[in-house]
């Protein structure tokens, strides 16, 4: 869907589709995926269908009602940001800030599994290639992009930072939500979206996007420490081990190398070249510290289909 959103708004840029196109076109695009989950779901698992309510229905329409309330209060996290900055600043400024958020989230766009140590750590390696490929390139990126856009640079590194730090703690709010201390998820969800707001209400008059930006970092890592460290006391569970430690200091030491350094070509070019670069770099690392045998399996794969 971000791929595709993407490449609408390129399209727009460049005149190809108009503003109510796009509008369109995105609307039309999440009916299709709508389509094309259901029809897998349907597919893995055809549901039936009985008039009879189930014996434990009280239970279910509890469970659902806190799930959905939870989900919503969730949801509205970065969207308050986004209602806020209006009322503060600039209307224009809420689009720049939009846009940064787009593409600050791109980070967590594999982040989705449900085994805890497991996932972590995996989820923290691609996820980290995603961020360094980002935020390495962000200068270039803007360079393409029109000039009243380059403030949101700052908001690009917290919103990412923000989701490579909570999927690095692995898949802990579907561990909360399917267990049988799920109504703690309201509580939780409730009071993130009030801190974010109380916080935006103080950042967004000092420093603009960037208070935004850093509300929704400072809160939203604080709540995810918060729900590992109460996993753990329920349930006796983390998802950290000395190799997450590896991949951190693999992340952030690449970070540096390569974020303020550039080629002295247009922008694409660069892109390219770096990405060419990081990537090589980050999977060669990963492989030597064999931090995860699922990916260094898949690394090992494809190198055996390209010799091929």
């Amino acid at each position: 869907h971000r791929v595709v959103v993407m490449g609408l708004l390129f399209a727009v840029s460049f005149t190809f589709i108009s503003a109510q196109e796009f509008l369109l076109y995105s609307t039309g695009f999440y009916f299709l995926r709508m389509i094309v989950m259901m029809g897998y779901a349907f597919f893995k698992y055809l549901p039936t269908f009985s008039p009879r309510l189930p014996e434990n229905w009280r239970e279910v329409l509890i469970y659902t009602g806190y799930i959905v309330l939870a989900g919503s209060a969730g949801a509205m996290i970065i969207d308050i940001d986004k209602v806020m900055i209006p009322g503060k600043k600039e209307l224009a400024q809420a689009a720049y800030y939009s846009v940064a958020v787009f593409i600050g989230t791109l980070v967590e766009a594999p982040g989705r599994a449900m085994l805890y140590k497991k996932s972590a750590i995996n989820l923290l390696v691609v996820c980290g290639l995603f961020f360094l490929l980002i935020n390495s390139n962000i200068h270039e990126l803007y360079a393409i992009l029109p000039e009243k856009f380059k403030d949101g640079v700052w908001v690009v590194l917290m919103i990412s930072s923000l989701k490579l730090f909570s999927l690095a703690t692995g898949s802990h709010q579907a561990i909360i939500g399917n267990s049988k201390y799920y109504k703690i998820s309201l509580p939780f969800a409730l009071g993130t979206a009030l801190s974010v707001y109380f916080l935006n209400d103080i950042l967004i008059d000092k420093i603009g996007i960037d208070g935004a930006a850093l509300s929704s970092l400072v809160v939203v890592a604080f709540f995810t420490i918060i729900k590992v460290a109460f996993i753990y006391n329920k349930l006796k569970i983390q998802p950290f081990t000395s190799k997450s430690l590896t991949v951190l200091f693999l992340i952030v030491g690449l970070f540096f190398a390569f974020y303020f350094w550039h080629f002295p070509f247009h922008a694409i070019v660069n892109i390219i070249l770096k990405s060419a670069i990081i990537v090589s770099c980050y999977l060669v690392l990963i492989s030597r510290f064999n931090v995860s045998e699922d990916v260094n399996r898949i690394i090992r794969q494809c190198i055996k289909f390209l010799v091929k």
